[in-house]
């Protein structure tokens, strides 16, 4: 299943029984709602930070280099 940052927050608002955020009013969202926000950005760095060989964190690509240019 395909998440976006909301949908990521939104899951844990489910979990802690807390009313889901809209677009609307997440970049005003304070208090608790503001912890989780944090915990899932915190949470997405760790992953991208210590998972190199994940295919989101890495592009592969070849380039053909030639000598004396």
């Amino acid at each position: 299943m395909a998440y976006n940052y909301i949908g990521l927050v939104n899951d844990v608002n489910r979990r802690i029984n807390e009313v889901e955020l809209t677009s609307s009013n997440f970049s005003a969202a304070i208090g608790s709602y503001s912890a989780i926000k944090d915990a899932v950005n915190s949470s997405i760095r760790f992953i991208n930070q210590h998972e190199f060989q994940w295919p989101f964190n890495h592009v592969d690509q070849e380039e053909t280099l030639l000598a004396g240019q």
